[in-house]
Order: structure tokens, then sequence, then C-alpha cells
């Protein structure tokens, strides 16, 4: 599962990246973390390659980026890669599932 980010992208090293860009966070660990009673947050890492056809054929990636978000104590029942990509659907959100 991942997403393709229909708009253009700009990379932490300014790399401007046409529309097409492969993200999943398939391929890394998700973290829960209780933050205190009843709070918690969620960490996880977004990999980018240039276009589906580049992750397929394992070509690196060119971006990876942490995130940490907070999470209730209902959503701990629900998948968290789930959560992740409908977090990640905020951040970009132009996005195709694939």
């Amino acid at each position: 599962m991942g997403l393709i980010n229909n708009d253009s992208m700009q990379t932490k090293s300014d790399l401007q990246v046409s529309p097409g860009a492969y993200m999943s966070i398939g391929s890394t660990d998700l973290e829960i973390q209780r933050v205190s009673s009843g709070e918690y947050q969620l960490v996880f890492i977004n990999s980018v390659w240039k276009d589906l056809t580049a992750h397929e054929t394992n070509v690196q990636t060119f971006q990876r980026k942490s995130y940490t978000i907070p999470i209730s104590e209902a959503q701990l029942s629900e998948s968290m890669y789930a959560v992740a990509y409908a977090y990640l659907k905020t951040v970009y959100p132009n996005t195709t599932d694939a």
C-alpha cells in the first residue's frame, strides 16, 4: 500500500519533484508511545521515490521523513498503518491510493 502524490513537491534539499512521486510507510516499523494517561503518539517514517516504478525496481528513496502524530486511546484498536496513511493524506491532500 502506498500513495501517489499528484502534485509536484520540494524535498528537504530543495529538489523539485514532478507529480507522480510514490510514498510508502510499509517498509518501516511503526511505534506507539504513551505520552501520559490516555494520551499516545504514533511515530512512523514516510519514504518517497520518484515514482511507483522506482519503488518496484528497488531504486533508493530520495527522501525519508519521520512523523510523530497524536492518537487517541480509541484509535489504538484501529490499523496504525491506516491511521498513518490518513494523516499523510492531510499533509499531501492530492494523492491517489496505490
